[in-house]
Parts: C-alpha cells; structure tokens; sequence
C-alpha cells in the first residue's frame, strides 16, 4: 500500500496538479457568465476549460502508462526489483486517474462558479462510496491485492467525472 500512496498516487497526481489552475482560472469567466443569466456561455466556458485540461491531462496519462518502467526507474531506482516491478503495474493501473482526477477538479470548480457546488459535491459522495465498496471488495482478494486500490481510485475519479460532466451539462 505504500507503494501505492506514496509512488504511484503521487505520479498520478501530477497531472491534475498542474491542471489545477485551468479549473481555478475559468472560475471568474463561468460565474459572470451564469450571473448574467448567459448559462449556455457558461457551459461553453465550462467546457473550455475541461477541453484544455484534457488536451494536458490526456497525454500524461498515456505517458505514464507508456513509459511506466523508465519512470520508476528514475524516480525510484533505490527500490528492490519486485517493489519496482509492483510499482510499475501500480502505476500503469492508475493511469487513467491522471486525466480523470484532473477533469473532476476542473469540472468542480466551474460547477460551483455556476453557483452548483452541491452538486460537485453529491458527485464526489457518490464516487467516494463506490470507491470504499471497491476497496473493501478487491483489495483482500490475492487476485487484486494493492491493485484493488487503483482500481477502486480509477472507479471514484470515472464516478465523480461522469456526474460532473452531467450536473455541467444539465
């Protein structure tokens, strides 16, 4: 499990660091736009935003699950070969969380510029509940172990993703 939190969460959550500003930024531009009663600009603005943080987010998350083992290597390269190799799979397995991780942030905060933080937040509930009922199913399986745990992390951030985009939509 320490491999997972302290290796492959934190390279996964890089990408959604430095996406972080887009969803912070676009802020002020969704709020005006949802105050004026311009809720279509808001939406577009909205999905602006997502669409940058996509367009960076995306390709790190293939990058890690590409260049998995260099990564590691670099980073980590004091690890015993099996630690490495479990950190390796940890980290393809949480690739997918850098793009998603980084669209519920942007997502998030241009809801709650819409004036619907409720509803950013009854998606994250909703994520967080799929991801403990995950977590306590697969990770004391020997056939998932810690991998149980990334995968309970990629069924959150898809969770709370999904319901972000629809609450944006609507």
């Amino acid at each position: 499990y320490g491999l997972f939190s302290g290796g492959a969460v934190a390279l996964v959550n890089l990408p959604a660091t430095v996406c972080y500003g887009l969803g912070a930024a676009s802020v002020p531009a969704v709020s005006a736009a949802c105050a004026r009663g311009e809720w279509e600009e808001g939406r577009n603005r909205a999905f602006f935003a997502l669409g940058i943080t996509l367009l960076l987010s995306v390709p790190c998350a293939v990058g890690l699950f590409v260049l998995a083992r260099p990564v590691v290597a670099l980073l980590y390269g004091s690890l015993s070969a099996e630690d490495a190799e479990t950190l390796v799979t940890l980290v393809r397995l949480s690739s997918v969380s850098a793009a998603t991780l980084a669209g519920v942030q942007t997502l998030s905060a241009c809801l709650t510029g819409m004036g619907r933080a409720k509803c950013a937040a009854l998606s994250m509930l909703a994520a967080v509940t799929v991801k403990f009922l995950l977590q306590w199913l697969l990770v004391g399986n020997p056939a998932f172990s810690v991998g149980g745990a990334a995968i309970a992390s990629n069924a959150c951030y898809l969770v709370a993703f999904f319901l972000d985009l629809v609450y944006t939509v609507k």
